[in-house]
């Protein structure tokens, strides 16, 4: 996801600037095909697109000897050029002086003029500098590269005078073949060798694409055709209708709330990403750290967004030459088969070393990559002296590395002790004991910083979500009294931001579908409309709505362990005994409730009831586990095997629930006054007094 993605949208939309913008426009071009008559009827009432008008459409054109024509003698259909901003009327703060563009069409219109259709092309630097200047992007600053071009939707109509040179683009792979090539004399290819791997979507997303001949003109055979449009699909026009006026500040609303929309803007991370810059720019001064920058927090209290923000600054003060040249490598393990294939994907993330691998496979005659052989690889290029540059290595979701021997953490740390590793890694985890569940060989590799993202409290969300309003001016979209609503329960629960922006947006389309069926403005976003979205989202979660049909055991259970989540903020999972505790307490107190005094028991009888609990939560676990509500684990490494009261087991949530999915169901069921309570839904009630 980038912020040109609030440039580009879903059907390209033409930017026209068939002046030239300032200065003169050269119209001293040669076609070098006779071209084809291309001609469409008008049609009443509908609006024009790009190229609907009659024309005569070419495949080639020479351009004039001179000052701004020097570099190029002829251009194509399906050339990547350079063009001048300032000449197409698109030049922009941060954007620079040129811009890069597909030739998808080139065609002369009936006054004569000279023109071509250009699908935009970002490349690095111009994405990084919007991404400066609006806060608008969810674009991870390692996932581009210096040398690399984003395929756009955005569709330019452009003069053929603004045309400053062609790009040779290449695909990835030729790419690297071409860097490692040593009969290529790098110098002489200067700033015009780039590649082209992604395309970027109207969502924000950043999509892989073919790069070869033939996948190219068949995107660009679509990118005309929806430019134009048909006739058939053209927009009528109905001059006397307007649309509600709120429907536009809905849509912006909804841009800016997107999960990643606003890369850089993270109120109440201030302290956070200062210490991890801080960390980064000593190691990579340095030539490396010994220690690992650990880094703990529950999900969506912006972790990986800081790392990246941090990664981006440093890289933009690479390039300004304040800080020596480093790569970086960001590898999510939640995201990999096994902990082992680690290796490889580290291998493949840093140019360097994927580079050295591919030498070294086509000298053996290989073809494909294990994992042995991608641990060896690294191993040398870490500590063999190949590493020329300090690699930046994120590890994100690092506790899916952890194995019962710890073998792979073991050898990812190893490296950092050896000399000249020119290594700094950081590790990113939901939970902060990671560093005390290491076995001692593990540890001994290593000295740990740490750092920890506390839960976003009430004010830091509410100003997240207006700081996000105010940058795509549509704060107007929600009352103050839904806005402070919502971070208030998010608050109250885990404090995820992405929670918040979730049920924002939720409201939003609800909001929006108003609009679209009744065709009137609903005004903006109340707490009656929040409190709906966040019940909608509840019922959208099939594994939510399982946890309101539970018996009265099962909900006391998961009572506990929301509770005790709740007692220890940034932990994940917890130890069964912990949870069977609560477990116990809260049947004990509903027994209490229910005869209306405390009887007195013999120590037979407590052993009774404490087995009777046990038992009955062994039973309720092993229920909640068939249905992926709940999951535990006990250590292998703890020989016998043990029941779910064990201290050795620990418990965790299943994937598609968080702890607000949980909290929120089990407050909302009717009857369940002791949930109600617990969690904060209604006042307690008076204590309960023994009566004689």
């Amino acid at each position: 996801a980038a912020s040109a993605a609030s440039a580009a949208s879903a059907t390209p939309r033409a930017s026209t600037a068939l002046s030239g913008g300032r200065g003169s426009v050269c119209t001293d071009f040669s076609w070098m095909s006779d071209g084809e008559e291309e001609a469409r009827p008008p049609q009443p009432f509908r609006r024009q697109k790009i190229g609907a008008r009659s024309c005569r459409v070419h495949s080639r054109v020479q351009l004039p000897q001179g000052p701004a024509a020097a570099p190029l003698c002829e251009a194509q259909v399906g050339d990547v050029v350079r063009f001048s901003l300032s000449l197409a009327g698109q030049s922009k703060r941060g954007s620079g002086s040129s811009g890069f563009g597909e030739i998808c069409r080139l065609f002369e219109d009936r006054q004569g003029r000279k023109l071509m259709l250009l699908r935009r092309m970002y490349g690095a630097e111009e994405i990084r500098q919007q991404c400066l200047l609006s806060g608008s992007s969810a674009l991870a600053s390692g996932a581009i590269h210096d040398q690399e071009l984003v395929e756009t939707e955005e569709c330019l109509e452009l003069p053929l005078s603004v045309l400053l040179g062609c790009l040779k683009v290449l695909s990835q792979e030729e790419f690297l073949e071409q860097m490692e090539d040593e009969s290529v004399d790098l110098a002489t290819l200067g700033n015009g060798l780039f590649y082209c791997r992604q395309s970027l979507a109207s969502s924000g997303l950043l999509l892989p694409i073919s790069w070869n001949a033939l996948h190219r003109a068949a995107r660009r055979e679509a990118f005309v055709k929806a430019s134009r449009g048909p006739a058939s699909e053209q927009e009528p026009l109905q001059p006397g209708r307007a649309l509600p006026g709120n429907e536009d500040v809905l849509k912006r609303a909804a841009a800016a709330l997107r999960a990643g929309a606003a890369a850089g803007m993270l109120p109440g991370r201030e302290s956070e990403q200062a210490q991890v810059t801080k960390f980064l720019r000593e190691a990579i001064k340095a030539g490396g750290r010994k220690e690992v920058l650990y880094i703990s927090g529950m999900p969506g209290t912006g972790k990986t967004a800081s790392v990246l923000e941090a990664v981006r600054r440093l890289q933009t003060a690479r390039s300004s030459g304040s800080l020596p040249s480093f790569e970086f490598a960001h590898v999510n393990a939640m995201c990999l088969n096994s902990p082992g294939s680690v290796f490889a994907e580290i291998c493949r993330k840093i140019p360097s070393a994927a580079a050295g691998q591919r030498r070294r496979r086509s000298a053996e005659g290989g073809s494909g990559t294990s994992e042995s052989q991608a641990q060896a690889s690294l191993q040398r290029f870490f500590t063999g002296g190949q590493s020329r540059q300090v690699v930046v290595l994120l590890i994100d979701e690092v506790d899916a590395l952890v194995t019962q021997a710890q073998t792979v953490l073991y050898r990812l740390f190893d490296w950092l002790s050896r000399p000249g590793a020119r290594l700094a890694v950081v590790a990113i985890a939901n939970t902060m004991d990671l560093p005390e569940r290491l076995l001692p060989r593990v540890a001994s590799r290593l000295g740990m910083l740490r750092v920890n993202f506390a839960p976003y409290n009430r004010a830091q969300l509410k100003t997240i979500l207006v700081d996000r309003l105010n940058a795509g001016q549509a704060l107007s979209a929600f009352t103050d009294d839904a806005l402070v609503l919502c971070a208030a329960r998010v608050a109250a629960g885990s404090g995820d931001a992405r929670k918040a922006l979730q049920v924002c947006r939720r409201a939003i389309e609800t909001q929006a579908n108003e609009v679209a069926t009744r065709q009137q403005d609903p005004g903006p976003v109340t707490v009656t409309q929040m409190s709906a979205a966040e019940a909608d989202l509840l019922r959208a979660n099939p594994a939510a709505m399982a946890v309101a049909g539970l018996g009265v055991k099962a909900r006391r259970l998961l009572l506990a362990f929301v509770l005790e989540l709740r007692r220890q903020p940034g932990v994940s999972v917890l130890p069964l005994r912990t949870v069977l505790r609560r477990y116990e307490v809260l049947m004990n107190l509903c027994e209490l409730r229910e005869v209306g005094e405390a009887r007195e028991q013999d120590l037979a009888s407590a052993e009774a009831l404490h087995q009777r609990h046990v038992d009955d939560a062994n039973l309720v676990l092993r229920r909640l586990r068939a249905v992926s509500i709940l999951s535990s684990s006990v250590p292998r490494c703890s020989g016998d095997s043990k029941e779910a009261g064990d201290s050795g087991g620990v418990l965790e949530l299943g994937d598609s629930l968080d702890v607000d999915d949980v909290a929120d169901v089990l407050g909302s069921i009717d009857g369940d006054d002791v949930a109600q309570e617990l969690l904060g839904f209604v006042p307690p009630p008076e204590p309960v007094r023994a009566v004689s």
